[in-house]
C-alpha cells in the first residue's frame, strides 16, 4: 500500500518495509539566488520520502534518529551535503545549482 499526500509540505509517501522512526523533519531546498526548487527528491536513508513543493519545502514524520537525509534531483547539483537527524522537528536546509559543479 503506498499513500500519496499533497499539501504545502510537499508530496509524501510510504514505502512497506521501511523501518520508520518517530522524528519530524522539515526544511526548504533554495537554489543559488535563494528561491525555492520544486519537485526534489528527499531521501532518508537512500530511500525517497518526500518530494519538495513549489516554494522548495517538504516534511517527513517518521525519519529515525541518526539517519542520513540527502537532496537529489536530474540536472541539479547538491554537492556532497548530507544532514543527520539529530533531533525531533529538525530543520534541513540544501542549496542547489542547476548543471554540472565546476572541477576544481
Amino acid at each position: 500500500m503506498v499513500l500519496i499526500s499533497a499539501g504545502l509540505s510537499g508530496c509524501l509517501f510510504s514505502i512497506p518495509g521501511i523501518s520508520k522512526g518517530n522524528y519530524r523533519i522539515q526544511g526548504t531546498v533554495l537554489d543559488e539566488e535563494g528561491v525555492g526548487v520544486e519537485y526534489v527528491a528527499i531521501l532518508v536513508d537512500a530511500e525517497i520520502v518526500a518530494f519538495t513543493d513549489a516554494e522548495g519545502e517538504w516534511s517527513y514524520a517518521s525519519a529515525k534518529k541518526g539517519a542520513k537525509v540527502t537532496a537529489k534531483k536530474p540536472g541539479w547539483q547538491f554537492g556532497d551535503v548530507t544532514a543527520t537527524v539529530r533531533e525531533d522537528n529538525q530543520k534541513i536546509y540544501f542549496i542547489g545549482m542547476q548543471g554540472e559543479l565546476p572541477e576544481l
